[in-house]
């Protein structure tokens, strides 16, 4: 459980599937996520793979910080 703050009350709300793109990475090969990966989902025809990416490379930012 998360201690709700300003940032993680936005990070509750925007995942709805957990797992779901580490899922879609496995399945294309890849070890987890990935920069490869989360490029090449941003370029997939679905959309929603496309959102679960940009939220990837978002997650990816903040956890550097």
């Amino acid at each position: 459980m998360r201690i709700k703050s300003g940032i993680t009350d936005w990070i509750d709300k925007a995942v709805k599937k957990p797992g779901a793109f580490t899922n879609y990475c496995k399945k294309h090969g890849y070890k987890g996520v990935t920069e490869d990966c989360i490029n090449k989902a941003k370029k997939s025809k679905n959309h929603k793979t496309r959102s679960r990416a940009n939220l990837a490379k978002t997650f990816k930012k903040i956890n550097k910080k």
